[in-house]
């Protein structure tokens, strides 16, 4: 993937990391699951391991999108040393 793809895709997660409806949204799974998992019984093993791998799969998004912020930060400062170089050169 290009240095280029790479730094739209960061904006792109980066929009989407900051869009009130998905932060919106991802705050209600969040608080629908910690809600489930306080109100869950102590016995109920498998249903807690549900919530548990739920809390886990929103880690891993909210996880993913933040290495593509990541990745295009670092896509923008390798474009950005490419054109001092070659701006070096010309002089």
């Amino acid at each position: 993937m290009s240095l280029d793809e790479e730094v739209r895709r960061a904006q792109e997660a980066k929009m989407l990391l900051e869009h009130p409806l998905l932060v919106e949204a991802l705050n209600a799974i969040r608080n629908e699951l910690q809600q489930s998992w306080e109100c869950s019984p102590v016995r109920d093993t498998e249903g807690r391991e549900l919530i548990f791998l739920g809390m886990k799969v929103l880690k891993q998004l909210e996880g993913m999108l933040q290495t593509h912020v990541t990745t295009g930060k670092l896509a923008t400062f390798q474009l950005q040393a490419l054109e001092k170089g070659a701006e070096h050169e010309l002089h």
